[in-house]
C-alpha cells in the first residue's frame, strides 16, 4: 500500500489533513517501523492512494480511534468500502 519512502515524508507521523478527504474508499495496512516503535497502522485514501492518518501499534482499538476521532460524521457516512490488510497481533 506505502512505500516507507513515501512514509519518510511524515516523520512526525502526522499526515495530511483528511477534513476536506470525502474520498469513499479507505485502506488500512500496518508497517514495520523499526524495534522501537515496531508497528504502525496506517489508513489511506484509495481513490488518491495517499495516507491520511497514521497510528501507534496495530491494535483494534487504534482502527476504532481513525473511525472515531479525525473523521467527521459526514466522512463517515461517505465510506462504502474499506479494504484491511492487516493480520491478528
Amino acid at each position: 500500500m506505502l512505500s516507507i519512502t513515501r512514509l519518510a515524508n511524515y516523520p512526525s507521523l502526522n499526515p495530511p489533513t483528511i477534513s476536506s478527504d470525502e474520498s469513499k474508499a479507505r485502506g488500512v495496512d500496518e508497517i514495520y517501523f523499526g524495534k522501537t516503535m515496531k508497528f504502525i497502522t496506517v489508513a489511506s485514501n484509495l481513490e488518491s492512494t495517499e495516507p491520511v492518518w497514521f497510528g501507534p501499534d496495530r491494535k483494534q482499538e487504534t482502527l476504532d480511534e481513525f473511525f472515531q476521532t479525525p473523521l467527521t460524521a459526514r466522512q463517515r457516512q461517505r465510506i462504502e468500502s474499506v479494504r484491511v490488510a492487516m493480520w491478528p497481533p
